[in-house]
């Protein structure tokens, strides 16, 4: 109740901004944020060359992730939208039904590709190990 009067007089007589009379609220949600990006943000290859990166500058919506699928000199990149299950994350196109699930296990990906056409024109379905690790 005193935190309420005080805000009410210090806004009336004062004009101070409510946010620095509010205790701010606990960092916890942003540092389990920071925690799941961590386990995206890494570069994953297959056998057969792909490679599959994530990144997070610039994006404002804590659940998109941009991701980036290369092929010796093409590539392509979108955005992915995390799932509740944080090690979840899904791409459709919009446009013919081409979809990416991306799911994270430990030390790998694993991306399921579903109808349309691979932008390239291989099948991306399968394993991927942490590029390096």
């Amino acid at each position: 109740m005193k935190k309420i009067i005080i805000l009410i007089v210090c806004i009336l007589l004062v004009g101070c901004d409510v946010e620095q009379i509010m205790p701010q609220s606990s960092s916890k949600p942003n540092d389990e944020s920071n925690v799941v990006y961590k386990q995206w943000l890494r570069e994953f290859v297959r056998d057969d060359g792909v490679i599959v990166s994530f990144h997070r500058e610039g994006l404002e919506d804590e659940n998109m992730l941009e991701f980036r699928i290369e092929l010796g000199v093409k590539g392509f990149g979108e955005f992915a939208y995390l799932q509740k299950d944080k090690n979840y994350a899904i791409y459709d196109s919009g446009e013919d039904g081409y979809t990416l699930e991306f799911i994270l296990k430990d030390d790998k990906l694993i991306i399921k590709e579903s109808h349309g056409i691979s932008y390239l024109h291989t099948n991306l379905s399968g394993e991927y190990k942490i590029k390096g690790g």
